[in-house]
């Protein structure tokens, strides 16, 4: 199988895979963990200096504690006795009072009042210490969901912080003792000014509820809910009826406005028509008016128009006319000025159809009007209906708090008294509801320090202190030290990731090489993942020929990815021109150990045709063209008609023709050149690029509005657990395996490269 047939067959079978395949899934996870160990192994030296500061600042501080000693009693709160005078056992205000709680007593337990008690009672036992010193190391907790609390003291002396508890028990004691038989006189008192009020206000509920029946003529709402839903369902069957009733109504008004329109009497001037054929006056005018126009046809016959007699049949007739419209008028209004009031006469023959017709349209009417007044009738008792609907819930509420409230104040007013008679007999009662059950022991080990605590504490401490300063230097250093880093910088998507290698060189072999043995390498093999990537990209143009390689700064690798990635390029059969277009700063001469004496400039600045300029790469199916001389003013050479002009000509001959350009953040050249070609390849250098300089150069290069085609990363180092090392191994390791078998294991292999993901 020789290297063409090879790259056909790798063509054939990547034709049906998608081109997001090829690129890698970079979890966030993944990123997080990786640059924690970037970030550990670069900044080993601070971040433990940090933790050995912060493991030995807590550790000595430990072990260097005066020993601390707690002594501890358990008190019994007996509450029910406690509120036996004033407070409820059971009921709503039982539940209120009867908590299980003990932040009230805990406050006063540590109150300035009674430690200056306990104090002033032994002050030998609080010799050398303060009111401050003494609440500041007297600790009372609940026990649990139980009336007990547990008092603890610390001092530096077990049998001080023994003989110091047992003070401030006995003065707890006394102090609930006391308490206890003032509280009963207290609670007589207390019930003989609050029973009146109580039964007032008992009173007052008491009234409202009656208050409340009489308004709304209710004893309960619930039964007054159900009445109305009744009243409801039938309001609402009563309005369906009368609305079955209101449609046939309109169908027969419909027909006989139908009817009137067939005789040709607007249904409108029917009803006006209808009006003055039953007024006596205007037809006794109107008889007066025919017969006038009928003598003045008669008389027309005999004499002359301006004959007397004319004339004062004419006056006649107008006047007639004008009393006939001023009484149409009084009828009808201004309808009159629509119709013709001589028709409403009854010499017109059609006059008796239109007649009847009218009377049934008025009978319709007048039943539609009752109709309507029905409905409306129906739907302001339904409106009553439902503001009473709106009202009930209302007053289920009202009367729901009113009959809540009766029953409350019912039993504060048999609660006071009950109370009263048993107050009388509390008063002798002397028994303190406050009891110590476990008197302080003499405590015979101290609490601190814990040496064994101090010490994980001072290790996870320093650990975590350490972690923190090498992620906090790794953060301030604004050097990118991630793929998904640039990933998510550059929004563009990632077209191979190139390892850091102390040889930048590709491995090749000749077609001979191929049916025995190939070289693999994790440069060369990410440059040819680089290479198929390219072959996936497009324009609006279609396939992508010419594409120029920049950078954001000056050392990332730009030159080295251009130089090399044409050597990967050829080696699959597919010519190619590497154009260092770099004059300010060329390297591809260097690389492929070339003459620079003459180049781009010179095609470009001189009548030289850049044919007689190339020179042969080192594999075959490669041509290198060098900056050659350095010019005062490259992008101007850059951007001249000739340049164009090549970079047609180059496209009519290879492949594909890689451009070396400056970086773009610093030079207007890779701008310049970025707007010529079909595509540009962004190359990033780990902790080589700055997110600023990256952020500058995407900016000026998306102002051109050329078509960038992806980002290699470069520089990538084993700590980075990328995946082009994993997969060399895998591979060189699963050649090795296979090295004794046939033929077809062979060809097998030289397609793993190509393959792998």
């Amino acid at each position: 199988m020789n290297k063409g047939q090879l790259v056909n067959l790798i063509e054939q079978d990547l034709i049906d895979l998608e081109p997001s395949s090829l690129s890698y899934e970079y979890t966030e996870d993944s990123f997080l963990v990786s640059e924690l160990f970037q970030a550990l192994k670069k900044r080993w030296k601070p971040a433990l200096g940090v933790a050995s500061t912060v493991f030995a600042g807590i550790f000595l501080g430990t072990i260097l504690q005066v020993p601390l000693y707690e002594s501890e009693t358990l008190i019994l709160l007996d509450k029910k006795q406690q509120s036996a005078s004033i407070l409820p056992e059971d009921g709503i205000a039982g539940q209120l009072y009867d908590s299980d709680d003990l932040s009230t007593e805990i406050e006063i337990l540590r109150s300035y009042s009674l430690v200056s008690s306990a104090i002033d009672a032994q002050p030998e036992v609080f010799k050398d210490l303060t009111m401050k010193e003494v609440r500041n190391n007297l600790l009372i907790k609940q026990s649990g969901d139980a009336d007990v609390l547990i008092v603890s003291y610390v001092n530096d002396d077990p049998q001080k912080s023994q003989a110091i508890l047992e003070v401030l028990g006995s003065t707890y004691v006394e102090y609930s003792l006391n308490r206890q038989r003032s509280q009963a006189a207290n609670g007589v008192e207390f019930i003989a000014e609050q029973l009146p009020q109580a039964q007032e206000e008992l009173e007052e509920v008491t009234q409202k509820v009656r208050d409340f029946r009489q308004n709304y003529g209710m004893v309960n709402p619930d039964a007054y809910a159900i009445k109305l839903s009744e009243q409801k369902q039938s309001l609402e069957q009563l309005a369906k009826d009368t609305k079955t009733d209101l449609n046939a109504k309109q169908q027969e008004y419909e027909q006989v406005r139908n009817q009137l329109n067939k005789v040709q009497q607007d249904p409108e001037q029917a009803f006006a028509y209808a009006v003055l054929s039953e007024d006596e006056v205007y037809q006794d005018l109107a008889n007066n008016l025919s017969q006038i126009e009928t003598e003045y046809a008669q008389k027309s016959a005999k004499f002359n128009r301006n004959h007397p007699i004319l004339l004062d049949l004419r006056d006649r007739q107008e006047s007639m006319q004008k009393l006939l419209e001023k009484r149409a008028r009084e009828n009808i209004g201004d309808a009159v000025e629509d119709m013709d009031v001589n028709q409403a006469s009854p010499v017109r023959e059609e006059q008796g159809i239109r007649q009847t017709l009218t009377n049934q349209l008025i009978q319709l009417e007048t039943a539609l009007v009752g109709v309507r007044a029905r409905i409306k009738g129906v739907e302001r008792a339904q409106t009553e209906v439902l503001k009473n609907f709106r009202q009930l819930p209302k007053l289920q509420q009202n009367f729901g708090e009113l009959q809540r409230q009766l029953k409350v104040k019912s039993q504060t007013v048999n609660f006071l008294l009950e109370k009263q008679q048993e107050l009388e007999i509390s008063k002798a009662q002397e028994n303190a509801p406050w009891q110590i059950i476990e008197p302080p022991l003499l405590p015979d080990a101290p609490i601190s320090p814990n040496k064994t605590k101090g010490t994980l504490l001072a290790l996870v401490a320093g650990g975590i202190s350490g972690i923190l300063t090498a992620m906090l230097l790794q953060r301030l250093d604004r050097r990118v030290k991630q793929v998904e880093e640039i990933r998510r910088i550059t929004e563009l998507p990632m077209l191979g990731a190139v390892p850091k290698v102390s040889a930048p060189t590709i491995t090749s072999a000749s077609d001979s090489q191929l049916t025995s043995s190939y070289g693999y390498s994790a440069f060369t093999e990410s440059l040819r993942s680089v290479a198929m990537n390219l072959r996936y990209l497009v324009n609006k143009t279609g396939r992508i020929k010419t594409i120029s390689i920049t950078s954001a700064n000056a050392g990332e690798g730009k030159s080295t990815v251009t130089y090399n990635l044409g050597l990967v390029l050829a080696d699959l059969g597919l010519k190619v021109l590497i154009v260092d277009a770099d004059l300010r700063k060329p390297k591809i001469h260097k690389l492929s150990q070339q003459l620079n004496e003459q180049g781009l400039s010179t095609a470009i600045a001189m009548e030289y045709s850049w044919l007689e300029l190339i020179q042969p790469g080192a594999v075959e199916n490669v041509h290198i063209l060098t900056a050659g001389p350095k010019t005062p003013n490259p992008v101007a050479l850059l951007n001249s008609p000739k340049m164009k002009e090549m970079i047609a000509e180059w496209q009519e001959v290879y492949d594909y023709i890689l451009i070396d350009t400056p970086p773009a953040s610093l030079m207007a050249d890779a701008q310049t050149i970025a707007s010529q070609v079909d595509s540009l390849i962004f190359v990033s250098g780990i902790d080589r690029a700055n997110r600023g300089g990256i952020h500058r150069a995407l900016e000026q290069l998306r102002g051109t509005d050329c078509h960038i085609g992806g980002f290699v990363a470069n520089f990538i180092g084993k700590g980075h657990n990328y995946y082009s090392y994993s997969y060399y191994d895998y591979y060189q390791s699963y050649d090795k395996d296979d090295s004794d078998d046939g033929g077809t294991k062979k060809e097998n292999r030289l397609l793993r490269p190509f393959l792998r993901r």
